[in-house]
């Protein structure tokens, strides 16, 4: 099951899918990240497991351009409008996927500090977009 992100925000209402292995994220998608909150590939699990709200506005924004609420072109300028917003627990939550089928219901996790679940579980796979089990292979035309 995917994770959501729930925006209750006039303008951007609702709940959006961020599923970060189906499709994994792109080289746009982290440059979002990476503008937007200062996080990388590798530091990724930093923002999300210290509760950085700019790492939840970015992915606010990649799930609001995914769902097709918002075009490529905007997403800085919408990363600033939910960057204004209070970060309660309220304005923004983070949904994580986990659950399984005998649950009832999705119960939402704010992304306030306090409350941020825990990072998305890699399935079992060996890769994942959150942190690598296995080392980072080196930049092109790098020395092994």
């Amino acid at each position: 099951m995917a994770d959501k992100i729930v925006l209750n925000t006039p303008r951007y209402k609702g709940e959006y899918t961020i599923d970060f292995d189906d499709p994994v994220p792109s080289a746009l998608e982290w440059r979002w990240v990476k503008k937007i909150s200062g996080y990388t590939l590798a530091t990724a699990a930093d923002g999300y497991n210290d509760a950085d709200p700019s790492f939840f506005v970015a992915l606010a924004v990649i799930a609001l351009a995914r769902a097709g609420r918002i075009h490529e072109d905007q997403v800085y300028t919408v990363a600033d409008e939910l960057t204004r917003l209070p970060f309660d627990g309220r304005t923004l939550m983070y949904v994580g996927g986990g659950a399984t089928e005998e649950d009832d219901e999705e119960t939402p996790t704010s992304a306030a500090p306090a409350t941020v679940p825990p990072p998305p579980s890699t399935g079992g796979s060996s890769s994942s977009t959150w942190g690598r089990s296995e080392p980072s292979p080196s930049p092109i035309g790098a020395p092994d």
